[in-house]
C-alpha cells in the first residue's frame, strides 16, 4: 500500500496532524539533513500502524517535504482503519 505524505521538519512538536486532501501530514523534530527526518517519519508511521519500521519505505521524495511511502504487507482497508484510529493532532515522543 502506498501513502502520500507531507512533512514539516524542525517542528517544535512531533506529531501526526491528520489527513487533508488524501495526504498524511506529520510534524517532525529532526532537521532535513543526513536522512534523520526520513528515519523519524518512518518510526512515527510504523508506531502509528503498530508495525516494524522495516516495513515502511520511502519510495519518492527522500529530499522533499512531499513523499510517497510504501507500507509492506498491509491492505488499504486495514490501513485506513488504523489511520482513523490514530486521528490527528496526536503528540508522539520527545
Amino acid at each position: 500500500m502506498e501513502l502520500k505524505v507531507r512533512v514539516n521538519p524542525r517542528a517544535s512538536r512531533r506529531r501526526f496532524r491528520g489527513m487533508a486532501d488524501g495526504v498524511l501530514r506529520f510534524d517532525l523534530n529532526s532537521p532535513p539533513q543526513g536522512g534523520t527526518a526520513n528515519r523519524e517519519l518512518q518510526e512515527m508511521v510504523a508506531g502509528l500502524l503498530g508495525i516494524p519500521r522495516s516495513r515502511v519505505r520511502i519510495t519518492r521524495g527522500e529530499k522533499s517535504r512531499d513523499k510517497s511511502l510504501m507500507i509492506e504487507g498491509m491492505n488499504a482497508e486495514t490501513l485506513k482503519g488504523l489511520l482513523r484510529l490514530g486521528g490527528g493532532e496526536s503528540e508522539e515522543g520527545p
